[in-house]
Parts: C-alpha cells; sequence; structure tokens
C-alpha cells in the first residue's frame, strides 16, 4: 500500500537575491497557488488512470484501466487540499458498490475532518495493482509564496511544449522536512524534491511541473519520477490535465502510472 502526499512547508517571502525572470516565476506562481487553492475545490473532472506494473520482476506486465470522478476536498487540521475520487469502471467494467456523488464525499470529508479519507484510499487501492498514487493535482501548492525560501530556483532555456514557447527552471528543496511523504504499510517516508517548472514565455502560466525523490540505498533504493502537465479553466483557474507517474527500484522500471483528466467543471454539474 502507498499512498503520496504533499507535505505542506512553512517559510518566509520571496528570495532577496533572485534574479528578475525568477522573481517572476515565483510571483507568477504564488498567485497561480492562490487561484487553485481558491477554486479548486469548487470543480470536478473525470479522470481515467492506465497502470501498468511489474507485482514479480521478470514475470511480465500486468496493466489495469480505472475511470473515475476526480475532485478535491478540503480536509484535516491544518486544512488542506486533497484529491478524492469516486470508481466509476474498472477495465470497462461498472464498479457495482453503491457509492455517494463525488460532491456528498466532498462535503462529508469536510465535516470530519478528513479522518475518512483513508478508507477512500483503500477503497481506492483495492483496484489497483501495486497500491494507490494520489495527490500529484495539487503539486503546485508546493509553491506558495509562504515556502519559497525551502528551495533553491535557476532559469533555464526556452523549448517549445506542444504549440507554447515555454522557460524552464529548476528547484531543489534544500531546507525542511520532505516536500513529498509516501505512506507505505510499514509507515510514512519524506524525501527532498528537485525538478523543473515550465511556463510560458510570455505570461508565466504554468505548464508543467516535474518532481524527482529517492530513499534507500543500492538495490533497496526507490526513486520516483512524476510529471504534471496544467491547463487553465475559462475562468483562468489552473488545473491538472495529465500526470505521469514511474517507480523505479534500484534500475528497473516497476511501474507506471498515467491519469488524464476530462475538461474541468462546477461538482454537480452535468458533462
Amino acid at each position: 500500500m502507498r499512498w503520496f502526499g504533499l507535505f505542506i512547508l512553512c517559510g518566509c517571502s520571496l528570495p532577496c537575491l533572485a534574479d528578475p525572470r525568477t522573481q517572476r516565476l515565483l510571483e507568477r506562481l504564488g498567485e497561480q497557488a492562490i487561484v487553485f487553492q481558491k477554486n479548486a475545490p469548487q470543480l470536478m473532472a473525470e479522470e481515467t488512470l492506465k497502470q501498468r506494473a511489474q507485482r514479480v520482476e521478470g514475470a511480465g506486465w500486468q496493466t489495469r484501466e480505472i475511470r473515475s470522478e476526480y475532485a478535491f476536498a478540503v480536509v484535516g487540521k491544518p486544512p488542506s487540499i486533497r484529491e478524492i475520487r469516486r470508481v466509476l469502471t474498472v477495465d470497462g467494467k461498472a464498479e457495482t458498490t453503491p457509492e455517494r456523488a463525488i460532491g456528498d464525499l466532498a462535503r462529508s470529508l469536510q465535516a470530519d475532518g478528513g479522518r475518512n479519507r483513508k478508507k477512500l484510499l483503500e477503497d481506492f487501492e483495492k483496484h489497483g495493482l501495486i497500491g494507490t498514487v494520489t495527490d500529484f493535482g495539487q503539486l503546485l501548492l508546493l509553491f506558495e509564496k509562504s515556502r519559497h525560501e525551502v528551495y533553491s530556483f535557476a532559469a533555464g532555456g526556452e523549448s517549445l511544449l506542444g504549440a507554447e514557447r515555454c522557460t524552464m527552471f529548476t528547484y531543489a528543496q534544500h531546507d525542511g522536512p520532505g516536500a513529498l511523504t509516501v505512506w507505505e504499510s510499514a509507515g510514512a517516508v519524506q524525501s527532498a524534491a528537485a525538478g523543473e517548472i515550465w511556463v510560458t514565455s510570455d505570461t508565466y502560466r504554468l505548464v508543467r511541473i516535474t518532481m524527482k525523490s529517492s530513499r534507500g540505498e543500492g538495490a533497496a533504493a526507490v526513486r520516483d519520477e512524476a510529471t504534471v502537465d496544467y491547463g487553465v479553466t475559462a475562468e483562468g483557474v489552473p488545473v491538472p490535465v495529465a500526470v505521469t507517474h514511474r517507480e523505479y527500484r534500484g534500475t528497473q522500471l516497476a511501474a507506471e502510472n498515467v491519469f488524464t483528466y476530462s475538461a474541468f467543471r462546477p461538482v454537480g454539474a452535468g458533462k
């Protein structure tokens, strides 16, 4: 059983010595994080997860496709945004277990402080091959203005991502607890994060965040790599459009999870 979460860090304001491009990046990331935090809990989408994994090395790949309703809920103390799902189909077969609408699930989690979220994660995990990979959709929140000082940033070059001219920045966590928390059967493990941030070169709208983290050493080392591609709703809210997560054990790829999302709409609205 493996659950991913974003560890919310506390810090100060913008680094004083940032070069102009990095200064602008941090300002725009902070602005977009505020918009996401304010609006994401009112939105939902349809998520398709295509997963392939090796249960036993050398035994070949197994695959699974899970389609779910997908939304965000504000849970816990202090409150934080987390992903929630209601499974619709598994490998094309309808999930027959009666479940509440995604909006009702979100409201119940908010009312109970998120205590029943573990049950939701366990319900989702039972459909997968290697456990549950969650909470990458809100990766943007790692870069709220109050958390910039725990990372170092550096401006890179420009390149096309699709049809958009984008600028790349690197980031690496250098202080505080690990930004990525992985819940396994043995308990929670935190690891520092590093990766890239891609924004449009003209407006610095967020397009992509990548993350790499590792734990353990030698043959027991586990490395996680994630790429989150962001779009924007008609109302200007940054939302995930695709997530790719890969898990490596030693030097071997052990699992790959590819999530894609339909257009986001208000919770409770028809398709």
